[in-house]
């Protein structure tokens, strides 16, 4: 790749618009030094996907053990919670829970 002054790199990258609407642009101020997590800057590509990983896996057994149980206890529950308040039924049939 050739090596491009700045003022050619200017030219280029002002031409490469996402979105000809200068409208719809938006800018944002780059954050303040105490705003950043400085820690995370010295982390190798390898050690962000292996967090990410991480994160993945904890939330994929966030569904498994807890999310999906729970669900399961409100499906069961739903036709004693329509016993006991009776207004609750018409609106389960209402919204579709029933």
């Amino acid at each position: 790749m050739p090596h491009r002054s700045a003022r050619t790199s200017q030219s280029v990258s002002s031409c490469s618009l996402h979105a000809n609407d200068v409208d719809t642009w938006v800018v944002e101020g780059a954050p303040a030094p105490f705003e950043l997590l400085w820690a995370n800057l010295r982390l190798t590509g390898q050690e962000r996907r292996r967090r990410g990983l991480v994160l993945w896996a904890a939330f994929v057994a966030m569904t498994l053990f807890f999310m999906i149980p729970v669900a399961a206890v409100q499906v069961g529950n739903r036709d004693r919670v329509a016993m006991l308040v009776p207004t609750s039924g018409a609106l389960m049939h209402q919204v579709g829970a029933c």
